[in-house]
């Protein structure tokens, strides 16, 4: 598949993406957030520091479409689990 938003003349065929946001449960999809919570997003301290950045981007991104903030948390899965999703 070709990301039609960094497509480049010569490349190839653009592929138009699907719907990427619904608001009801739907086959093949997961769910960023449901009744007001979101799993944590678990990243290594240690990982490159692009990497570590890119997690708080991804946090920043789901809490403007969603209105719910995930929390980051460094290195292992938090001891109380989060309200699945």
């Amino acid at each position: 598949m070709i990301d039609p938003w960094h497509h480049h003349p010569g490349a190839g065929d653009v592929i138009e993406p699907a719907q990427l946001i619904a608001t009801t449960p739907a086959a093949g999809a997961f769910t960023l957030t449901e009744a007001g919570a979101a799993p944590p997003l678990i990243v290594s301290a240690a990982d490159f520091p692009g990497v570590v950045r890119v997690v708080g981007d991804l946090r920043d991104d789901i809490a403007r479409v969603t209105q719910v903030t995930p929390r980051v948390v460094d290195d292992a899965p938090p001891q109380t689990r989060d309200r699945p999703c």
